[in-house]
Formats: structure tokens, sequence, C-alpha cells
């Protein structure tokens, strides 16, 4: 008889479970990948309108288009000039850092 340091059913065990997370992790950085090669490629929303010239003239300039725009002058409707705002018995602030749009809440602990 060979005796081990181990039951043999936890080695079979330790195998099947370190096959899966493998393959589970193969699947994660394919999808991870195939997600960024999309976000690489998007082309914009004109590319749309021509197969989509009725939903893309109602859709542009509308409460979605805008909040799908970055954050930029041109864009921002709201006062970030270190604003504040009391909303639901929270505090809420609106501020500028260099050229980028922040805001802060007071979140009970």
């Amino acid at each position: 008889m060979i005796e081990l340091p181990f039951n043999t059913i936890k080695y079979r065990t330790l195998g099947f479970w370190t096959v899966h997370i493998i393959c589970m992790l193969v699947c994660i950085s394919a999808t991870n990948a195939t997600s960024m090669s999309s976000l690489n490629n998007y082309l914009g929303s004109e590319q749309c309108q021509s197969c989509h010239e009725k939903q893309f003239q109602a859709w542009q300039g509308s409460h979605h288009d805008m909040a799908m725009r970055h954050a930029k002058p041109d864009a921002v409707l709201a006062d970030f000039n270190n604003a504040e705002l009391e909303f639901n018995s929270k505090q809420n602030s609106f501020f500028k850092k260099d050229e980028q749009y922040w805001g802060s809440r007071d979140f009970p602990l």
C-alpha cells in the first residue's frame, strides 16, 4: 500500500477547481478584450444616421443625447462654481478641478 500525505480525493477536487478557475479566467479575459476592442472601434453617433435617420433626428439634441456628451463648458448647464445644494436632507457640492467637473454628496456612514 502506498501512503500519500493527503487523500487522493483532495487532489482530484483541487485539480477540478484549478481547471475550472483557469477556464473562467480565460473566458473573462477574452470577454474584456472583446469589450475593449469594441470601444476602440466606436465610430460615433453619426454612423447610425445613415440607417436610422428618423431615430437619429429624434435623439439628436434630446436629454439622452445631452447626457452622453463629455463634460465641457458648452455641454454643462449646471453651476459648478462651488455651488451647494441640499436634497433629501443631504448636502451636495458641485465644483471644478482644473478642467474637470466634480460633485460630492454627504453619505451616511
